[in-house]
């Protein structure tokens, strides 16, 4: 019993952690539920997700094969393989992942074709893929800059991995944000924002294009 109201009680606090973003702080509270049910498959996954935020790519994959070992194969371990190996720098192994996850999601109509295919495509040309690993480092000094309310050159900064890599809607969508809250270039950061939501169509998007197009409305009336 006692057991049981712990683990609730620290994946809470996990949760909560990685949705503030702060990483490592998540990776711990989910250590100690991992301490009392070590087979968890939200346990074996998030940390997985954690480990790779964190660059921890071998031990990463060593909780997905592990989650897939006890619960079996699913397009959602495979997208996260897919994106272990992009980030890690093994393109043949992301293609071959990202090609799974893909197979599933344009027979059950998901979200995620438009992605997994620009993934897919990047990984299966050298070159493209070359850009896109060599704009990961750009993207994390674009982040930084952002922390340092850096704005203008880390705008510049997500355009630019934007442009390096096509299948990176985050970036996409800092840039658009920016423009939005500090630049108060609103037709440009609708334009970032939809084609964010082209690549994959998340609510957090959606809602950005809304308020884009809100003030747009507002400018031209």
């Amino acid at each position: 019993m006692i057991k049981k109201y712990l683990k609730n009680f620290y994946e809470r606090i996990a949760l909560n952690r990685m949705a503030e973003g702060k990483t490592r702080k998540a990776l711990f509270w989910y250590r100690k539920v991992e301490d009392i049910d070590s087979q968890s498959q939200s346990v074996l996954h998030n940390i997985a997700v954690l480990l790779i935020a964190l660059k921890s790519y071998e031990e990463a994959e060593k909780y997905l094969y592990k989650e897939m070992e006890l619960y079996g194969e699913s397009p959602v371990i495979f997208r996260v393989l897919g994106d272990l190996y992009y980030m890690s720098g093994d393109r043949k192994l992301a293609a071959q992942y990202y090609g799974k996850a893909l197979s599933w999601a344009e027979e059950n109509h998901s979200m995620e074709v438009n992605f997994l295919q620009t993934r897919l495509k990047i990984c299966k040309n050298e070159k493209l893929y070359s850009n896109a690993y060599d704009s990961l480092n750009l993207y994390e000094e674009a982040v930084d800059l952002l922390k340092e309310k850096e704005y203008d050159r880390a705008q510049e900064l997500f355009i630019q991995v934007s442009e390096l890599d096509r299948s990176n809607f985050m970036a996409l969508n800092e840039a658009g944000t920016i423009l939005l809250n500090h630049r108060k270039d609103y037709f440009n950061a609708l334009r970032c924002f939809k084609k964010a939501y082209e690549l994959l169509p998340l609510p957090v998007i959606k809602a950005n294009i809304s308020l884009a197009e809100n003030f747009l409305k507002g400018v031209t009336k």
